[in-house]
This record gives structure tokens, C-alpha cells and sequence, in this order.
């Protein structure tokens, strides 16, 4: 989620920040559609849709690490790229897996399950997105090589991997061996590469310049369509049982579904990400706002759960939680500036000091 390029693309820090509140929404969704459950269906239903239109943020998330590591360079070190990502992702997961796994688990494991659940992501539900990333870094200068040799290849293999190791984890073992490994996202990650390599290409000017009006709004109904049916889907057959497509050809068209469904709506937030940041270019809030947001979505990635639980608390939002939908992305941010900005100020005054 970080970005280490000298020059920063505004659209990409929007999509980055959209992507940051995507996945606290999530959240709340994942509180919201079980309470209304079988009870109200209907209700129920239409926030699984809304909950799947949002969440295609760790895919989003991937593709931009991947569009980032080749976006502006013609040259691809793996030493300075595997330490700088170690640098920016392994110190704060460390830190924040260890507060989790605290809370969590220690009173039931002690600490001798911690090293397993910092390996495998396990220490807190949204923490695979971590192991996966690492996984996705150490392989980096293999893929980099493969794109810039084979990049059609390259990108259809990924997705025959994705796709079958999906089906497999289904129709075999959810998450073989209790570890996330990164191949179902292997396809979405390989896709930034290649975005980010082939800028004469079709792929690569469509993530450059936005579509028409009449071609944004032609995507964005294919995805809106795609979330109805996955999200409408995969609720009403866990909630109310009914599965149009008998098993297992369910699985493999879900999974397809899964993949399309993402797959467009990382294009459909990009090619708006970059209308917005063609309107808002000129104001000197909406970059430092955006600025700000896309630089911490770690951060808030990572310790959004807290601040979650602790609203939940309130008796207040424990009775009405939609009202968390409003309040708590707001409360986030609130709490991520109020806490880094002194942190900040107070390391550059350091920094000059030292000097």
C-alpha cells in the first residue's frame, strides 16, 4: 500500500484512499448482513450486494503495489525494492499482529502460538493481507523478468493459477495447510506489472487516461451487474438457501464471477480516480486530504479493527450499527491525524536539530 516513487500520481493516491475506506465499510458490512440475516431477507440481501460493490480492496490494493513497481522505471532493482518494502511493511505488522495476537489469542495460546500467527497472517481476520504482500514482494524480480519477457504469458498463467488454486481451496480444504498463500491474488498483482510495462499498449494507456463519460458509465453498469450477482448470489445461498446452478459447476462459476467482478472494479475505481483527480488537481485541500489518506492507509489498515471494536462498545452504535457506515471511517481518520501529525512535527523538529 505504500508508494516509493519519486513522483506521485494524485488518481492513484485517490483510488488508494478510496480503497482505505473501502475496507472499513467492509467491516461494518460484515456486522450489518448477519444481524438482519434470514429474519429480513430482503434488507440482508441488498447490503451483501452493496457489501460485494465495495470490496475489491485487497485485490485494488495488489494491483497498485504491482502498477508501482515498474510505474516510471526502466530499470528493476531487487535488492533496493525487497529492502525498502521490508523496511515499510514488516515493523508496523510486527507490531500491530503482536497487540492483536494479545488481545485475541494470548490468554488461550500463551505465547507459543504467536510465531505461527504472525507467519500466517492469523493473529487478527484482516492481517492475511500481509503474508500474502510478502509473498507477492519476494517473488517480484521473477514476475518483473517473466512480464518483461513473456507479458501476455505471464498474465494468463497468472490467472489460470489464481482461478484453480481458488477452485481447489473450495472444492478441497479452505486455506490449504491454515496459511494464506498468495496465489488466488497472484492474477491481480501480475496485472498491475503488467499495466505499468506496456504504457503502449491497450492495458497500459487505459490505467494512463481515462475512458469517456459513455465508457465509464458502460463499465461501471458491467460491475455494478456482476456485484448484484456475486454478492446476491453467495448471500442468498449461505442465508436462504438457494443455489441456482448445482454444485459443483456453483463453485467454478462463483470463483469466475469473483475474479470478473474484481477485476472490473479496480478498472472502474482507477478510470474514476482519474476524472476526479483531473477536477481537483488545482485545490490545495483535496491534495493535501488525499495526500494525507493515501500516505497512512497502512497505518489505518492495520488499526482500523481497534477503533471498530471500541465504537461497537457504545451502547449507542451496539443498538444502531448503520449509523457506523457515517461515523467510523470519520473517527478513523480523525484519530489517524490527531496521532501522526505531533508524531510528525515532532520528528522533523528532531531531524533539524540533529542536522
Amino acid at each position: 500500500m505504500s508508494q516509493v516513487n519519486h513522483i506521485r500520481r494524485f488518481d492513484l493516491d485517490i483510488m488508494r484512499s478510496w480503497l482505505c475506506n473501502a475496507v472499513m465499510l467492509g467491516h461494518v458490512f460484515g456486522i450489518l448482513v448477519p444481524l438482519y440475516g434470514m429474519e429480513q431477507i430482503r434488507a440482508s440481501t441488498f447490503l451483501a450486494i452493496l457489501s460485494s460493490y465495495i470490496r475489491i480492496n485487497v485485490p485494488g490494493f495488489l494491483f497498485l503495489a504491482g502498477y508501482l513497481v515498474l510505474l516510471n522505471k526502466k530499470r528493476f532493482d531487487a535488492r533496493i525494492f525487497l529492502s525498502s518494502r521490508a523496511r515499510s511493511t514488516l515493523p508496523l505488522y510486527l507490531i500491530f499482529a503482536s497487540l492483536y495476537y494479545a488481545n485475541n489469542y494470548l490468554w488461550l495460546e500463551g505465547f507459543r502460538g504467536l510465531p505461527d500467527r504472525l507467519f500466517g497472517g492469523t493473529a487478527s481476520y484482516h492481517l492475511y493481507f500481509i503474508p500474502i504482500s510478502l509473498q507477492l514482494y519476494l517473488l517480484t524480480p521473477l514476475l518483473v523478468q517473466a512480464i518483461r519477457h513473456w507479458p501476455k504469458l505471464t498474465l494468463v498463467c497468472s490467472a489460470i493459477v489464481s482461478y484453480g488454486y481458488t477452485v481447489a481451496q473450495i472444492m478441497v480444504a479452505p486455506r490449504l495447510d491454515r496459511v494464506y498463500w498468495c496465489l488466488p491474488y497472484l492474477i491481480y498483482y501480475c496485472w498491475g506489472l503488467y499495466a505499468a510495462s506496456s504504457e503502449t499498449g491497450l492495458s497500459g494507456r487505459l490505467t494512463r487516461h481515462p475512458l469517456t463519460w459513455r465508457g465509464i458509465g458502460g463499465l461501471c453498469t458491467a460491475f455494478l451487474i456482476s456485484a448484484i450477482l456475486y454478492g446476491g448470489g453467495i448471500h442468498l445461498a449461505a442465508y436462504a438457501a438457494i443455489v441456482p446452478i448445482p454444485n459443483p459447476w456453483y463453485s467454478y462459476l462463483l470463483c469466475a464471477l469473483e475474479y470478473l467482478k474484481c477485476c472490473l472494479g479496480i478498472f472502474t475505481a482507477l478510470q474514476l480516480a482519474m476524472l476526479l483527480a483531473r477536477r481537483y488537481q488545482d485545490s490545495a485541500l483535496w491534495q493535501r486530504s488525499i495526500t494525507f489518506a493515501s500516505r497512512n492507509s497502512y497505518f489505518v489498515y492495520l488499526a482500523h479493527p481497534f477503533m471498530l471494536m471500541w465504537l461497537y462498545q457504545i451502547p449507542f452504535f451496539a443498538l444502531h450499527p448503520q449509523w457506523l457506515l457515517l461515523v467510523f471511517p470519520l473517527v478513523m481518520w480523525l484519530a489517524t491525524w490527531g496521532w501522526i501529525t505531533p508524531l510528525r512535527g515532532f520528528r522533523s523538529t528532531f531531524d533539524r536539530l540533529s542536522a
